[in-house]
């Protein structure tokens, strides 16, 4: 998860705790507002923070963004770099056909 993304989350963990009522829901604008970010790239790492379950998002216009309640608060995002695992070389993979079959061959 790259630092952006931690903000957006951050972000939208300090607004749902600042709410007494409940659940707050944010939207792209208010983040990019608030980040000083473009829309679109709020919106693409809001939309990877609900893949990752993070977040939820809603259906309604505008599309709204809520806290995953399932994962605790206090449990807080591992680093991009913690995250990532080392990758393992594999070997190319050869055919084993031959390129003439026995029947095209002429005698």
């Amino acid at each position: 998860m790259n630092k952006r993304m931690e903000k957006i989350y951050q972000y939208t963990i300090q607004k749902s705790d600042s709410n007494s009522y409940g659940e707050v829901a944010v939207t792209t604008n208010e983040i990019a507002q608030a980040l000083a970010i473009q829309r679109s790239n709020a919106s693409k790492d809001l939309n990877q923070l609900v893949r990752a379950g993070k977040l939820i998002k809603t259906e309604s216009r505008p599309v709204k963004y809520l806290l995953n309640q399932d994962m605790p608060v206090d449990q807080y995002v591992e680093s991009y770099k913690q995250e990532r695992a080392p990758r393992t070389k594999q070997q190319p993979q050869h055919v084993q056909t031959p390129f003439i079959s026995n029947e095209d061959v002429f005698f």
